[in-house]
């Protein structure tokens, strides 16, 4: 009898480490970021496996308890704001434009589960000057086989601080300039002269290679996503109307929730959630 009771108790602990763990683990995000005025912004937001088909959404506020849930809007000359889900990539993005500076603030990741929410959180920055972390440019496109090169600028408050190329929402894939021993042929190098830039380029580009990546200094990042294209795809590109230059997630969906009655008036204060 205490053997069969033992063996119970220690399945019944096991199924629940099972199921905590993608409750505790399920979403990653960006710490901080920092965009210029008037400029603009896509955040990332990964999530585990087990999430691909449930809601997600994004809130504005300093705290969980304070905030409330954001809408899409017009992507006129004023604010603009739109969210975009990648099943295939595991990941939702929030893309702001036209930034202010009462758009600094603190912004919620979230998806909803059974009768509560999986939550994160970042932290957003709108300067009237240059940004001390930034990107030539936030998506950069490549040839399968062919190389990228991805340009990381800072400012001197970030000349004696460690700077690092990640896989976004992976610490344990950072590298910095130092990692790397130089080699001709490398997969990824990384250029850092201490000057305000460092370069990253990758070589020898493969499928999976395409993604979301973050220049990161401090605990500043920001993010990168980085295109693979197929030789067969490039060529018929090239032999059809050219389209304007655009964010290429392999699919995915704009999300456009429309809340009903109950939900439009239901902020952060009301949903019982779960902080990872």
């Amino acid at each position: 009898l205490f053997l069969l009771l033992f063996t119970l108790n220690k399945n019944v602990f096991m199924k629940r480490r099972m199921l905590d763990i993608p409750r505790t683990n399920s979403l990653w995000t960006v710490s901080k970021i920092t965009a210029p005025s008037g400029g603009s912004v896509t955040i990332p937001c990964h999530y585990h496996q087990l999430h691909r088909d449930l809601p997600k959404f994004w809130y504005k506020g300093k705290n969980w308890f304070t905030c409330f849930r954001l809408q899409p809007t017009n992507q006129g000359k004023g604010p603009g704001i739109s969210f975009y889900n990648s099943p295939d990539e595991l990941v939702t993005t929030m893309t702001m434009t036209n930034l202010r500076s009462s758009d600094s603030n603190r912004y919620w990741c979230a998806v909803k589960t059974r009768g509560s929410f999986v939550r994160t959180s970042l932290e957003l920055t709108v300067t009237e000057g240059t940004p001390d972390l930034s990107a030539a440019s936030n998506v950069v496109s490549g040839e399968e086989g062919g190389n990228v090169t991805v340009q990381c600028f800072y400012s001197d408050k970030f000349k004696d601080t460690e700077r690092k190329w990640c896989r976004s929402g992976d610490l344990h894939s950072c590298q910095t300039a130092q990692d790397i021993e130089p080699s001709l042929g490398a997969a990824l190098q990384i250029n850092d002269t201490n000057d305000g830039i460092y370069t990253v380029t990758l070589t020898g580009l493969k499928k999976t290679d395409a993604g979301w990546y973050w220049c990161m200094a401090g605990e500043v990042q920001v993010p990168v996503h980085i295109n693979v294209d197929s030789t067969q795809s490039i060529t018929d590109a090239n032999t059809s109307k050219p389209e304007p230059d655009k964010l290429k997630i392999r699919s995915g969906a704009w999300l456009k929730h429309e809340p009903n009655s109950t939900e439009r008036q239901q902020d952060c204060k009301s949903t019982p959630s779960t902080t990872v």
